[in-house]
């Protein structure tokens, strides 16, 4: 990749990411609110509820984290590609898992049409449609790495 489309990539990984972890921060929000009108919740449900925090915050980290690392202005090369791309799989696949554990934890309300739920469900499927797709960003990063250790 290179170019304009390089150029677009960069620019446009962070925004995506950012899109489908706002939709699990949607999600987790409205499953803490279910879960909080229960008289008295299960502990699993309560324990899985901290794990799509967790899954959320972590993903918010590395989002933040690789912005941080480019900089405002970053270099158009294949090193900044794969930090942006990195934070997007990690943001787009914890949003995924995020939802469905929002889900198993809310139950069959969950999938009526019109829950808040069902569609952050439909939403997230899309994160990793965008470019680049997971597995296409684990071939460029072992790609860097092969690269990486032949040069030592």
């Amino acid at each position: 990749m290179s170019g304009p489309l390089l150029a677009a990539a960069i620019h446009f990984a962070p925004v995506a990411a950012a899109a489908y972890l706002g939709v699990a921060r949607g999600a987790l929000a409205e499953t803490g609110r279910l879960l909080a009108a229960r008289t008295d919740p299960p502990a699993s449900a309560v324990r899985r509820l901290g794990e799509v925090t967790a899954r959320v915050r972590g993903a918010r980290w590395a989002l933040h984290g690789a912005v941080a690392e480019v900089g405002e202005y970053p270099p158009l090369d294949e090193a900044t590609l794969a930090t942006v791309m990195t934070a997007k799989r990690q943001a787009v696949l914890e949003a995924r898992a995020a939802v469905d554990g929002a889900m198993e934890i809310v139950g069959g309300p969950a999938f009526h049409r019109g829950s808040a739920l069902e569609r952050a469900y439909r939403d997230v499927r899309g994160g990793p449609f965008h470019p680049l797709p997971p597995e296409s960003t684990l071939e460029l990063l072992g790609t860097r790495a092969l690269r990486a250790a032949a040069r030592t």
